[in-house]
C-alpha cells in the first residue's frame, strides 16, 4: 500500500500560455507600443542590467561636468589655494558622490580662512548633488521601463475557441453543463471580491486588463414597464456600463481603427401580482400560477409554484431547531428581434403587452421563500418577509431562547429586468441600443456586415465584420442574465445573512444590492469569456462543442489578447532603445571632449590654457610634479594622461611617516614666516638664500633659487611653488613651450621654462 500527498498536481495559478519575444502594444501606440515580453529570471536580468548602465552614464555625465566647470574656473591669473584645490577636485573625483564629499571637505577645512567661500565652492556642490541624487533615483526607477506594461503579455492562442452548446448530445451534455458551471462560479467568486467595497482578498484580482470594469448607478430610476407594473414607480435601478473599449476594457489589443465599443444596460423593478396571480389545486399539490404571458401553447401562465402552504408546513408542536431550507430563485426570459418577441427558438413566453418593451429583452426573476423565515420583518418590495409566521425555540448550553418570526406574503415574488444592448465602430458610429438581436441588426452595416450574413456564422468574411463577428459572440455567452439559471439562489448577496434556513436583518433595499452583485457576476463573467475563448478549453470531450476562428481576421485576435501577468515582464522597447541610446552618446561624449580640447589646443591654439591645466590636475601629472619637487628627473608626457620616466630610472620614496604632525607644524611654521616676511619685506631675501645648501641651475643657464626648502628630513615634502606676492601664481607655460611639447616627443619640463612673476625674489627650480 502506497501512499501519495493529496494535493499532487494542484497549482496556484492557471497555467496560460504567454507569447514571449516582441509585439506592439497599441494602447501605447505605434511608437511607444513596441514591447518585449521575457519570463521573469531574464526580465529580472535585464532590469539589473540596465541599473548598472545607468551607473555607467551617471559616471560619464559627472565626466563631462567637471570637465566643463573646470575650463569655466580655468585662468592663468594667480589665485589662492582653494581655487587650485578646487580644480584637483574636478579633475580627478571618480563620480558625483566622491566629488561632493571632497568638495564638502574643502568648504569645512578653508570655513575660517577663505574669502567668498561659499560662493566658490556651492555652485559645484549643488550640482554635484543633484547629479548625484538624480542618477541615484533613475537607476532606482530603471525599471520603469518595465513598470508601466510590466504585466501586460499576450497570450499565445493556438488552442483558441469559444464554447457553446450548438451541437450538444447526451454524451456532452454532462461536460458542458460542467464547464458551464465551473465558469460562472468563477465568475461570481471574482464578483464577490474584485466588485466589492470589502473584499477579502482571497482572489486575485490582478489577471484581466482591468480588475473591473466601470459602470453608473440610477437608484431612483423611473419603471421600465407599463404604468402599473411596478410596485414603485420611481425607486427603482438602472445600471449602465458605458461603452467598453474592446482594447480598454477587454484587452483586445488592436489598432485604434480596429477598436470596437460595447454598451448594456439592466432596468429592474419589482413587479407587481394584483391581477397576474391566481392559486390552482391539483391532486398532487397546491400551487400559485403568474400570468405575464403564456409559455407555451397550450400553457397560458407563465410560472408556476408551490403556494404559500406548501412551502411553509408549520406543526404548533415543531417549534425547537431550524428547517435548514433554502430560498428559490428561478429565471424565465422572452428575447425580442424586429421588435417582436422571439418565441419559439429563443425566450421562454411571449409576454404580456404591459410587460413587453420592443427595444429590450427581458428578464422575470421569481424568488419564493421556500420555507426560510426571517429574524425581523423587512419591507424590501422583492423579499417582502413581514407576515408573522410563529416562534422558533431553540436551547444552548447557556439557555434557551424564543423569538418571533416572519415569511414572505407571496409564493414567488418578481422581479422584472430589461436588458439592452448598443455596438459602436472606430469611428463611433453606433447601432440602437436594443434588444442584443435588434442592436446586433441596426450596427451590421457600420461593420460592412450584410445582414443575412448574421445568422450563418460562416460565411462572415472581411475583417471588420469579422472582427466583430467574433467579439459578439465572446460577450453573448456571457452578458447575459440567463447565468442565473446555473446559479439560482447562490446569486444572492442576502446570502451574507442567510443560515440554517434562517434570514436575519437586510435592508429595505437588499434587492438593489442583489441586482448589483448580478452585474458584478456579468461583468467578470464578461470579462473572463475573452480570456477563456483564448484559453480555449482543455477537456477533451468539449472540443466537438467548441467554436473555432474562421479566418485569418478572427484568428489574429486571438493572438491579440492582453492580460496580466507577474511571472512575466514586458518592457517598452521605445525605453530601453531611448535608454541605452542617449547613454550611450553621453559615453561617447565623454570619452570625446578631451580629445577635441587636445585638438583644437594642438592645432588652432584654443584655449591652450584651459586644456593643460586639465591634463597638468590628473592624478598622476600631480604625483609627478611631487617626485619632480623632490629631484626626480628624466619624466615624458607632461601633456598625456599617464606620464613616464626613462626605462630603469628609480624614484625617490615619500616618507610620510608623522605626516599629520609635520602638517600641522609646517601650517604654523607657514604663518609665522608669512608674518616676519610682512615684518622684513623682501631685503632680508638675499641672506635667507646665502644660507641655502643647494642650488639649482635654471634652463637660462642662470643660477635659481626657491626659498621653499625641500627638508632632508625622511617624512617630510615640501614642493616648490611659484608665489607672487598677490598669492599663488598659477602655472603658465609660454606658447613656444606649448608647442615643443604637444607637436614633439621630446620632454620638457613646463615649471622650468615658466616666466618670474615681476618683482618677486624667488626662483623656480628647473626639474629637469
Amino acid at each position: 500500500m502506497t501512499n501519495s500527498s493529496i494535493w499532487t498536481g494542484t497549482t496556484r495559478t492557471v497555467p496560460y500560455n504567454i507569447y514571449q519575444g516582441v509585439w506592439t502594444n497599441w494602447s501605447r501606440g505605434r511608437i511607444m507600443g513596441p514591447t518585449l515580453t521575457l519570463d521573469r529570471v531574464y526580465g529580472n536580468l535585464l532590469i539589473a542590467f540596465t541599473a548598472t548602465f545607468v551607473g555607467i552614464v551617471a559616471t560619464a555625465t559627472w565626466r563631462i561636468s567637471c570637465l566643463c566647470f573646470h575650463r569655466i574656473y580655468s585662468t592663468s591669473d594667480p589665485r589662492d589655494a582653494l581655487h587650485h584645490q578646487r580644480q584637483a577636485i574636478l579633475r580627478n573625483s571618480a563620480s558625483a558622490a566622491s566629488g561632493l564629499w571632497t568638495l564638502s571637505k574643502l568648504a569645512w577645512t578653508w570655513r575660517r580662512d577663505s574669502e567668498q567661500l561659499l560662493a566658490r565652492t556651492l555652485p559645484v556642490s549643488i550640482f554635484s548633488g543633484l547629479c548625484f541624487c538624480l542618477f541615484t533615483i533613475a537607476a532606482g526607477f530603471s525599471s520603469s521601463i518595465s513598470s508601466r506594461v510590466g504585466k501586460e503579455v499576450l497570450l499565445d492562442g493556438h488552442d483558441c475557441g469559444v464554447v457553446y452548446g450548438g451541437y450538444t448530445t447526451n454524451e456532452t451534455i454532462s461536460a458542458l453543463d460542467a464547464y458551464g458551471s465551473q465558469t460562472i462560479n468563477n465568475a461570481l467568486n471574482y464578483a464577490q471580491e474584485c466588485y466589492s467595497r470589502n473584499p477579502t482578498g482571497n482572489t486575485d484580482c490582478t489577471n484581466f486588463i482591468k480588475d473591473h470594469l466601470p459602470g453608473t448607478m440610477d437608484k431612483d430610476a423611473a419603471c421600465p414597464f407599463q404604468d402599473g407594473m411596478c410596485r414603485n414607480n420611481q425607486d427603482n435601478l438602472l445600471l449602465d456600463s458605458g461603452y467598453f473599449d474592446s482594447r480598454e476594457s477587454f484587452g483586445l489589443n488592436t489598432p485604434d481603427s480596429q477598436r470596437i465599443f460595447f454598451r448594456t444596460t439592466l432596468h429592474c423593478a419589482p413587479v407587481t401580482t394584483a391581477g397576474f396571480s391566481k392559486n390552482v389545486s391539483t391532486p398532487v399539490n397546491n400551487y400559485t400560477q403568474y400570468l405575464y404571458g403564456p409559455s407555451a401553447e397550450q400553457i397560458y401562465y407563465t410560472w408556476q409554484v408551490e403556494d404559500m402552504n406548501a412551502q411553509y408546513l408549520r406543526r404548533e408542536d415543531n417549534e425547537v431547531g431550524p428547517i435548514a431550507w433554502d430560498m428559490s430563485l428561478s429565471i424565465i426570459s422572452a428575447y425580442t428581434e424586429n421588435k417582436t418577441a422571439i418565441y419559439p427558438g429563443f425566450g421562454n413566453f411571449v409576454p404580456d403587452p404591459m410587460l413587453f418593451r420592443p427595444d429590450a429583452d427581458l428578464h422575470l426573476i421569481f424568488l419564493s421563500g421556500n420555507g426560510v423565515a426571517f429574524y425581523e420583518p423587512t419591507m424590501d418590495p422583492w423579499y417582502r418577509g413581514f407576515v408573522p409566521w410563529g416562534k422558533v425555540r431553540n436551547y444552548e448550553p447557556s439557555g434557551q431562547w424564543t423569538k418571533n418570526v416572519y415569511r414572505p406574503d407571496e409564493a414567488a415574488s418578481p422581479l422584472g429586468c430589461i436588458q439592452q444592448y448598443q455596438w459602436c465602430n472606430a469611428e463611433h458610429k453606433c447601432g440602437e441600443l436594443s434588444s442584443f438581436h435588434d442592436a446586433r441588426n441596426t450596427a451590421a452595416p457600420f461593420f460592412d456586415t450584410p445582414l443575412e450574413a448574421l445568422d450563418g456564422y460562416w460565411d462572415i468574411s472581411g475583417q471588420k465584420s469579422s472582427q466583430w463577428a467574433w467579439l459578439e459572440y465572446i460577450i453573448y455567452s456571457a452578458a447575459d442574465l440567463r447565468i442565473l439559471h446555473q446559479l439560482g439562489a447562490a446569486s444572492l448577496a442576502s446570502r451574507r445573512n442567510f443560515g440554517m434556513g434562517y434570514m436575519s436583518q437586510i435592508p429595505p433595499d437588499q434587492w438593489k444590492i442583489d441586482v448589483t452583485y448580478w452585474w458584478a457576476t456579468l461583468m467578470a463573467a464578461t470579462q473572463a469569456a475573452f480570456v477563456n475563448a483564448v484559453h480555449g478549453p482543455k477537456d477533451p470531450s468539449l472540443l466537438q462543442m467548441t467554436l473555432r476562428p474562421l479566418n485569418k481576421y478572427m484568428e489574429s485576435l486571438c493572438h491579440n489578447q492582453k492580460i496580466l501577468s507577474t511571472d512575466y515582464t514586458s518592457f517598452s522597447l521605445f525605453g530601453l532603445y531611448f535608454t541605452f541610446t542617449v547613454g550611450v552618446l553621453i559615453i561617447f561624449v565623454s570619452y570625446l571632449l578631451e580629445p577635441i580640447f587636445e585638438c583644437l589646443a594642438r592645432r588652432r591654439k584654443h584655449e591652450e590654457y584651459k586644456y593643460l591645466e586639465w591634463t597638468g590636475n590628473e592624478t598622476l601629472q600631480l604625483q609627478r610634479m611631487a617626485y619632480q619637487g623632490l629631484g626626480s628627473e628624466a619624466w615624458s608626457g607632461y601633456t598625456d594622461s599617464i606620464p613616464k620616466t626613462r626605462p630603469g630610472y628609480f624614484l625617490a620614496d615619500l616618507h610620510v611617516e608623522n605626516s599629520i604632525k609635520r602638517s600641522k607644524e609646517a601650517g604654523a611654521t607657514v604663518k609665522k614666516d608669512a608674518q616676519i616676511t610682512n615684518t622684513r619685506g623682501f631685503q632680508s631675501q638675499a641672506n635667507h638664500n646665502a644660507d641655502r645648501p643647494e642650488s639649482v641651475t635654471g634652463t637660462d643657464g642662470t643660477d635659481s633659487s626657491t626659498d621653499v626648502q625641500i627638508s632632508p628630513a625622511p617624512y617630510e615634502l615640501a614642493l616648490p611653488a611659484a608665489v607672487s606676492r598677490s598669492g599663488v601664481s598659477s602655472l603658465e607655460m609660454p606658447p613656444e613651450l606649448m608647442s615643443r611639447e604637444l607637436n614633439s616627443a621630446e620632454p620638457v619640463s613646463p615649471i622650468s621654462q615658466v616666466s618670474q612673476p615681476e618683482g618677486s625674489n624667488l626662483a623656480i627650480p628647473s626639474l629637469l
